[in-house]
This record gives structure tokens, C-alpha cells and sequence, in this order.
């Protein structure tokens, strides 16, 4: 259905995504994705326009689309190049998006240092490790960069 032209119903198809339970947790918006963004909002005192969208669209949104806004979102802070996420925000809210600053700085140095102690090659790479072992290595390197996260 995804692949399918469904413009001429495209209200009707999405209410139908609505009631179907599987629809929701296939992508986990209802679960620990909506969880996430909301604390990763929350830290950052809804300032982060970013994280901010973030938050908003998985509670909205709750499709596959966001999926790849998370992508972006985690490639934006790997990297500190917002372009990739022009085709995935409104204008206005691009616009907003700062590539340095109290909500940005501290976690590139601490996704960037994550990639490269884990060796990582991309978005994809972080995905595919074991969650616990994300934690640890994360909070390990929290504690190395001392950095502060979204204006701490």
C-alpha cells in the first residue's frame, strides 16, 4: 500500500493506518521513539528547534516518515551539516536549525566521539547496536567529554 497511489484516498487510507494497531508498532512512535524525543525536548527546555520537531512530528506524525527525520536529526548531529535535513523540515523551521550554539555543540562532540569509539560508519552502523550497549558507551562517553548537552 505504501507504494501505491493512494492520493484520491488518501484521507481514508491514513484513517485506516490509524486503526490498524500494527501500523504504530512497526516504527515504535507509540513507545520508546515518542519516549525519547520527548526527553531529548524536555532536556533541552523545547529551545532546540530541531529537537523540538522532533518531538512534535513522532507524536504526530507517527508514520515511517519519521524515521527518516530521525535519521537526518542523528546525521545532523554527526556531523554538524544541517543540508541533509532541508528536504525533511518545513522551510521556516530549517531556517531556525543552528549548526553551532548550546543546543547543537555539545551533542555533535558527543555523537561524534560515540562514531569513533565504536568505529562506526553511519547512521545505520548505531542503529544496528544492541541497546544496552549503546547506553554504556554513551554514558561512557558523556563522561569524557564532559560536554554540556542543549545548554546545560
Amino acid at each position: 500500500m505504501l507504494n501505491s497511489d493512494i492520493g484520491p484516498v488518501y484521507h481514508l487510507v491514513k484513517q485506516l493506518g490509524r486503526l490498524l494497531p500494527a501500523f504504530f508498532s512497526d516504527i515504535g512512535a507509540e513507545g520508546v521513539m515518542r519516549d525519547i524525543s520527548t526527553r531529548i525536548d524536555e532536556i533541552c527546555m523545547r529551545k532546540d528547534p530541531l529537537s523540538h520537531f522532533l518531538r512534535k512530528q513522532s507524536h504526530v506524525e507517527s508514520s515511517n516518515q519519521i524515521v527518516g527525520l530521525m535519521e537526518g536529526a542523528l546525521s545532523f548531529w554527526k556531523t554538524g551539516s544541517k543540508e541533509g535535513l532541508k528536504p525533511l523540515l518545513p522551510p521556516n523551521i530549517y531556517a531556525q536549525i543552528e549548526t553551532t550554539g548550546p543546543y547543537v555543540d555539545g551533542v555533535h562532540r558527543m555523537v561524534g566521539r560515540l562514531f569513533e569509539q565504536e568505529d562506526l560508519n553511519g547512521i545505520d552502523d548505531l542503529l544496528k547496536l544492541d541497546s544496552d550497549r549503546l547506553k554504556e558507551r554513551a554514558g561512557r562517553v558523556a563522561a569524557l567529554t564532559a560536554a554540556p548537552c542543549c545548554g546545560d
